[in-house]
């Protein structure tokens, strides 16, 4: 019974995620939100564990009162702010890093989150040239960079703030302040900033991911896809490494640990 849930869950996103109007109900149903509403100014999304909080964060510390819609993970959201011409960005990982620390976050299976992967970049890949991409390494070391570029693309003038171990810090706070107002408290296993009880578990997935041809096969998927987006999109510079079928340690970045979220 749960192997075919997860099958319709993955036809559900193939039927609807592609088409708005047909998914905006359904969303609505979910209470994932109204993927026709226009009420934000700029919109930051992207795959589960991307850098998505830290962007936010650091976005917002620089530009109180501005509305931002994040944390949707569903690329109708995305489709919906490219057809109304708002600005925002699409935040980009490497497939391996993104799926092991999805699967960290939510205790799940290392293929399905591979497979979410892989769905959610599919939808979008006819627009990869509309899009305006962050990838991980460029927001978790140089954000003030995605901010010039985002002002460049779509004539706006957001602020930004140097991106320094002040900025890194109190972006980290607010993060760890959002974390305790979980039900299950600031769990480590879950929270969007380095933490090194989860490098373990890192270390053991990505052992998992090295030694399963099925997995590899996937993960080739996922990867032919992250290339694709680099080499359509609008990148913001920074060293953005290509895809890699094993992946490495997973240390991208400031502070001299890794990121999360």
């Amino acid at each position: 019974m749960h192997r075919q849930g997860f099958f319709l869950r993955r036809l559900g996103r193939k039927l609807l995620w592609r088409y708005p109007a047909l998914y905006r109900r359904f969303g609505l149903w979910r209470n994932r939100g109204d993927c026709r509403s226009g009420d934000f100014d700029v919109w930051i999304e992207g795959y589960p564990r991307s850098a998505n909080t830290f962007a936010v964060s650091a976005f917002e510390l620089a530009n109180p009162g501005v509305r931002v819609r994040s944390h949707r993970h569903i690329p109708t959201f995305v489709l919906e702010a490219l057809a109304a011409d708002k600005p925002g960005f699409l935040l980009m990982r490497r497939p391996a890093e993104a799926a092991i620390s999805w699967a960290i976050f939510w205790n799940e299976r290392l293929d399905r989150c591979l497979d979410y992967y892989v769905d959610f970049h599919a939808v979008l890949r006819p627009n990869a040239s509309r899009l305006l991409l962050a990838p991980f390494e460029t927001v978790t070391t140089q954000f003030d960079r995605v901010i010039v570029d985002l002002n460049a693309r779509f004539g706006t003038a957001y602020l930004s703030r140097p991106h320094d171990e002040t900025t890194i810090a109190e972006c980290f706070a607010r993060i760890e302040d959002k974390g305790r107002c979980r039900v299950d408290g600031l769990n480590e296993r879950r929270v969007c900033r380095p933490s090194p009880q989860r490098v373990p578990l890192q270390a053991e997935l990505r052992q998992v991911l090295a030694n399963s041809a099925p997995l590899q096969r996937k993960l080739a998927r996922a990867n032919d896809l992250y290339e694709y987006f680099l080499r359509q999109g609008t990148v913001a510079p920074a060293r953005v490494p290509a895809a890699s079928p094993v992946p490495g340690p997973d240390q991208l970045v400031v502070d001299s640990r890794p990121l999360e979220g």
